[in-house]
């Protein structure tokens, strides 16, 4: 490995690191609210339960009723291409999940 790789590497890890810890927006999308979760914490699990912890929910497109976010449903905004999210956030975020996704399947 040589010098320039190297850099490239660590300047790569110092902007993950600050979308990491940059605030989420006062008036943020939902997606971006979601995104920003699965950046921290790598799994649709989690971030579905903090979401539902703070008290967001979704519409049952069966009933309408409001119903707490499953796994399956952040799954669903993570693989959205017109999620209403940063573009820059968005490509990490969906290249992180398919790279989780598989690593999943191999142990699976």
């Amino acid at each position: 490995m040589n010098i320039e790789v190297i850099d490239t590497e660590i300047e790569h890890l110092k902007y993950l690191k600050n979308l990491c810890l940059e605030e989420v927006p006062e008036g943020a999308t939902l997606d971006t609210i979601i995104y920003k979760k699965y950046l921290k914490m790598e799994s649709v699990k989690n971030v579905a339960k903090r979401l539902n912890d703070e008290g967001y929910r979704i519409r049952s497109p069966a009933t309408g009723e409001q119903i707490k976010y499953q796994s399956n449903d952040i799954t669903a905004r993570l693989k959205d291409k017109k999620a209403d999210v940063r573009q820059d956030l968005k490509e990490l975020v969906q290249k992180m999940f398919m790279k989780n996704k598989k690593q999943i399947r191999r142990l699976g």
